[in-house]
């Protein structure tokens, strides 16, 4: 009997004891109890050695472990997707919430978000519903602002087109009376030509007055065979009755181009007026228009001797409601940009400040057009 177990047992007086023993290089693991009879007297000690397969033991522990650790496993697994599930039904309102922000737009229709809880969401949803309300208003307040203000532009063009040759007519009219003799010789071809410019202008602001309704849009454009010389010498007719003012045309025989007369008729009224005006009251005004062709295109040259272009202000002198007067719409410059562009051709200019300006029309030239 092993010293250790006969001291556990004999002398402390245990019930049991188990320790590891050796044999040689064996080891294994002995238990011992005592052995009584029935009257509890000692009969002796019984000793029972264990030798079973320590690698089967580290096996059988191990399989365990594994399955503790698989265990942990497959409830953690199960979490995660307790997780996820929870974590979708919570946010799925946010989801609809985003995806309905991120249609939000100040034009269409922004539909109210529907949703029963009282909860953080809830809150949210409703601070949506009413920020949702609150951009229709503005929408439909811009809406109305932008038709208002197009209305007002509209209506500022229109004036200003139909008011640029009121001027001339008046001080053509004028002149015409000074100079009516009903005696003289060309009495007649002076009536005819005198009243057939009146009427190709009153026909060009009644246009004008007819196309206000084309909100947004230029008027349709009606090009048909024209020589410009002819064109641009009715424009000049208007003028010629103002005071202080040399006109001149410059052309070396016809000039023919496709495009609306009443445009062109338009084109060169603006230049013709703004040449005037830009000529100060000290000064003895002179505009001279020269017509010729150029590398298979219709080029028209409006020159003064006025104050010129700033240089600060040569970058939007086509911009509409831009004016370097005092007075006027500005839209004259922009419109003829615009009908010269429609026309198919372009338009430029070149200033000295100080000495004058010339600007140039250019359009695609057409069929000569018969006599």
């Amino acid at each position: 009997m092993d010293p250790a177990a006969y001291l556990e047992l004999a002398i402390r007086g245990s019930n049991m004891f188990v320790h590891e023993e050796a044999l040689g290089k064996a080891v294994h693991r002995a238990a011992y109890m005592p052995l009584r009879d029935d009257r509890g007297v000692l009969l002796g000690y019984l000793g029972l050695p264990s030798f079973a397969d320590q690698a089967q033991q580290d096996r059988d522990r191990a399989a365990v472990y594994v399955a503790v650790a698989n265990l942990f496993v497959l409830l953690f697994a199960l979490s995660v997707l307790v997780a996820v599930f929870i974590s979708n039904w919570t946010t799925r309102p946010l989801d609809v919430l985003k995806e309905s922000l991120r249609r939000v737009a100040l034009t269409g229709a922004n539909v109210p978000l529907r949703y029963r809880g009282q909860d953080e969401v809830g809150r949210l949803v409703e601070v949506y519903n009413n920020k949702v309300e609150e951009l229709r208003e503005s929408a439909e307040k811009l809406a109305r602002s932008e038709r208002e203000s197009a209305w007002r532009e509209m209506a500022r063009q229109v004036a200003h087109e139909i008011k640029n040759p009121l001027t001339p007519m008046k001080l053509n009219v004028q002149h015409f009376q000074r100079t009516w003799d009903p005696g003289a010789s060309d009495a007649r071809e002076r009536l005819d030509r005198f009243t057939t410019a009146l009427v190709q202008q009153i026909d060009v602001l009644g246009r004008i007055a007819g196309e206000f309704s084309h909100f947004a849009q230029m008027p349709p454009a009606r090009p048909e065979p024209l020589d410009l010389r002819d064109v641009v010498s009715a424009a000049i007719g208007l003028f010629h009755g103002h005071p202080n003012l040399h006109l001149t045309l410059d052309a070396s025989g016809p000039i023919p181009v496709l495009a609306d007369r009443e445009h062109l008729l338009r084109v060169f009224n603006n230049l013709l007026q703004n040449a005037l005006q830009a000529i100060p009251n000290d000064r003895d005004g002179s505009v001279r228009v020269v017509l010729r062709q150029e590398h298979g295109q219709a080029v028209a040259e409006v020159r003064d001797n006025g104050t010129g272009i700033a240089e600060d202000v040569r970058d939007r002198i086509f911009t509409p409601s831009f004016t370097t007067k005092t007075s006027g719409m500005g839209l004259g410059l922009a419109m003829v940009k615009r009908m010269v562009e429609q026309a198919g051709g372009s338009v430029r200019f070149e200033t000295i400040e100080g000495f004058g300006t010339s600007f140039f029309v250019t359009l695609p030239l057409g069929k000569t057009v018969s006599t």
